[in-house]
């Protein structure tokens, strides 16, 4: 096989030259600066149609740095300054005055059977401060044992019936293949023996409290006198002899 000859390397385009055509020339008017090859610009220069138009080279300049604005220096914040305390419960703190909605809320937390301390907890004053108010206002001293009185009496009725039982109606809730069923019934709960125990012992400690105590008659002390056979006659004794024989104990007489 023949080699095949090397391919002919394209030839560089000839570098243009910026001209001025003096005349009209192919539809250019005169004054055109334009860009022609090397060799027309030669013709043209010739026949005086043209002259060469100087190049100029563009020079780039750096942009110029933008200037920032001056901020001005923040100014220091001011130190805070330390609050005077104010005391627990005092005017203060807006809850030393008793008014009126005050007198509602304490009513209803006695109500529900809640001691001072924690009433004082929750409206943010001190135990002493319900005390002072109880003894500058009878009248609210009264309100509130009456309040904590009606929450004592719910608590012995509750435990009344817990302890001797209870039953209420009540409705029994069934479904079956989609279809609900309310049967009516009665709920029955039995004594409570804990509550039963609570409720005597507080109610009867005479008879139901774990130590019982043994007193002599009326209230007197027991008598711990022992018997004595040497203080007995002849008699006694033989009386006492036969009593041992039959099995009877004897009797101390006081």
């Amino acid at each position: 096989m023949k080699p095949k000859p090397p391919t002919p390397e394209p030839e560089p385009e000839p570098k243009l030259v910026r001209v001025r055509l003096l005349r009209d020339y192919h539809g250019h008017p005169a004054g055109t600066v334009v860009k022609v090859p090397p060799s027309l610009w030669q013709t043209l220069r010739q026949v005086g149609d043209a002259e060469a138009v100087p190049t100029t080279r563009r020079v780039v300049h750096p942009p110029k740095p933008r200037k920032e604005p001056v901020q001005p220096a923040a100014e220091p914040l001011p130190l805070p300054q330390p609050q005077p305390k104010r005391k627990q419960g005092g005017a203060g703190r807006g809850r030393g005055v008793l008014t009126d909605e005050l007198v509602r809320i304490l009513k209803g937390m006695a109500a529900k059977g809640l001691t001072d301390a924690e009433m004082a907890q929750i409206i943010g004053v001190i135990p002493d401060t319900i005390n002072s108010w109880r003894k500058k206002n009878p009248k609210i001293d009264l309100d509130l044992r009456i309040a904590k009185d009606a929450a004592d009496r719910n608590v012995e009725s509750a435990l009344y019936k817990r302890a001797c039982g209870f039953s209420h109606p009540d409705v029994h809730i069934t479904s079956h293949l989609g279809m609900v069923t309310l049967t009516p019934i009665t709920k029955v709960y039995p004594p409570d023996p804990t509550s039963c125990i609570f409720w005597l012992k507080n109610r009867q400690p005479d008879r139901w409290r774990d130590r019982q105590e043994i007193t002599g008659k009326d209230g007197a002390p027991v008598s711990t006198n022992s018997f004595n056979p040497d203080s007995l006659t002849v008699e006694e004794l033989l009386v006492l002899q036969q009593m041992l024989a039959k099995g009877d104990q004897p009797k101390n007489d006081k």
